[in-house]
């Protein structure tokens, strides 16, 4: 079976209000929580990871089991060990309004399997995970994500596909093999540490569901002066540094950032045919241009869908991924992002771009 990856904060990590518990004294309905505030006590957020039969993180799903030894809330758990999405809990922070879903996490080794939650799950990419240190108010609890509900994917948002070589400090390496705390080299900022690298696998069936989430792969020199110095798979809405004159006279800015599917078409840049992708992105304190294979490229920009610059095509892959932006309520249409995250540079749609890579 596929395996995949979920993010998680431990229950050790996590302070519930007048003594209360994220475990549960009913079946699983976080009721118990009604009313109270939850607050997060440090950024320990880890990797799980579980195979499973579906792509959907469900309650009652004997099928959802850990994909070889783990250890979850201090506990090593052995590989089969089954694990469940016991309730849904949205909080929100009262200082800004914002809401956060989460998922309790339930490892079913007690009895009932119910009775323990080992920790929280946020659904979204990591700015759209609340902030440390805030007493966030609980306003709606209910039991399980709902039947095929809460999608693997919708926990994380793709960038690159295995095998990209990221400049470091220590020189090109993997994206794969990189690590939270690796220098990322970037062009305008020098060596700046990677905060996050976080991915999500998307299966034969999901991306013939959807194949607008398919990797575009560019050959090795598509893009002029031996760029990139490999073949390089990336997701569809992620961008590329153009620098000319005619980006100048028709949007304001002689470097702009044009998404990978505004090349289709061009020689050596394809939509291969595959029947899986693991997809990993790198998250920065900011948004950067960093380098890819060698071509400039940029780390994430987690708001995308927020920048009135480029939300068309962008909003599409995100709300494949991220199914509470498809809300119009909550996407702000701001220059910038989740946490005042801005873009490096100006953002271009795919159809303003095509006016430059014609």
């Amino acid at each position: 079976m596929p395996t995949y990856s979920l993010w998680m904060l431990d229950k050790a990590d996590v302070t519930v209000s007048g003594g209360g518990s994220l475990d549960g004294v009913t079946q699983g309905t976080g009721a118990q929580l009604d009313g109270l505030t939850i607050t997060l006590n440090a950024p320990n957020w880890h990797e799980t990871r579980v195979y499973d039969d579906d792509r959907f993180f469900d309650d009652n799903d004997g099928n959802q089991r850990l994909s070889g030894t783990q250890t979850i809330n201090g506990v090593s758990y052995s590989g089969g060990t089954s694990v469940e999405a016991e309730y849904t809990v949205v909080l929100r922070d009262p200082a800004t309004g914002q809401t956060y879903t989460a998922i309790a996490y339930n490892v079913v080794n007690s009895s009932p399997g119910f009775g323990t939650i080992e920790g929280l799950s946020f659904v979204g990419g990591p700015l759209d995970w609340p902030p440390v240190g805030v007493a966030l108010d609980v306003i709606s609890t209910s039991e399980g994500p709902g039947n095929r509900d809460t999608a693997y994917s919708d926990y994380v948002i793709p960038c690159f596909a295995p095998c990209v070589r990221i400049l470091t400090d220590r020189g090109e390496v993997r994206v794969e093999d990189l690590r939270t705390g690796d220098g990322i080299v970037t062009m305008d900022a020098g060596v700046q540490p990677l905060s996050l690298l976080a991915q999500t696998r998307l299966t034969a069936e999901e991306l013939h569901a959807a194949p607008h989430l398919a990797p575009i792969r560019i050959r090795k020199g598509a893009f002029g002066e031996s760029l990139p110095n490999r073949d390089t798979k990336i997701s569809p809405q992620h961008r590329f540094l153009m620098r000319s004159a005619k980006a100048a006279l028709l949007f304001g800015d002689e470097e702009v950032l044009v998404p990978a599917n505004a090349f289709l078409g061009r020689r050596g840049i394809e939509t291969p045919k595959i029947r899986d992708v693991t997809y990993f992105h790198l998250l920065l304190a900011d948004h950067h241009v960093i380098y890819a294979n060698g071509a400039a490229t940029e780390s994430l920009l987690v708001g995308e869908a927020l920048l009135q610059r480029g939300p068309e095509g962008l909003q599409r892959e995100l709300c494949a991924l991220f199914p509470e932006l498809a809300n119009p309520a909550t996407v702000q249409r701001s220059p910038e992002g989740i946490a005042g995250m801005m873009a490096a540079r100006s953002c271009l749609r795919r159809w303003e771009a095509q006016l430059l890579v014609a």
